[in-house]
């Protein structure tokens, strides 16, 4: 397994902003199903580097992966049919997990 390359310096910004980009590094075939697919620990390591940029301030890391997966860590085809992108009901976990964070982003 290749170690992924460290993340940039962090930026100093002006404001908070809120930037939806999903760091999942996977090829063509996705990120693996089993919690023990090399690519899915590439994933791990890419994301605890990305989560030591935030700071819960200007930068929020939020790592939602867990919700995507059954109760024994597997990602189904029902969520990700290529293991990569979202179904319907990725979108809608996706939503759903990210919606606590934003509405105390907003002030709600």
């Amino acid at each position: 397994m290749r170690t992924p390359p460290a993340p940039p310096a962090p930026v100093e910004v002006e404001a908070a902003e809120v930037l939806d980009a999903p760091a999942l590094p996977a090829g063509e075939e996705g990120a693996g199903a089993e919690a023990a697919d090399p690519q899915r620990e590439n994933n791990d390591l890419t994301n605890g580097m990305l989560e030591k940029i935030g700071n819960d301030e200007t930068v929020v890391f939020l790592n939602i992966n867990d919700a995507f997966l059954t109760e024994d860590g597997v990602l189904t085809k029902e969520v990700m049919p290529d293991l990569l992108h979202p179904e319907a009901a990725g979108y809608k976990i996706w939503a759903e997990a990210m919606e606590p964070t934003l509405a105390k982003l907003l002030g709600e």
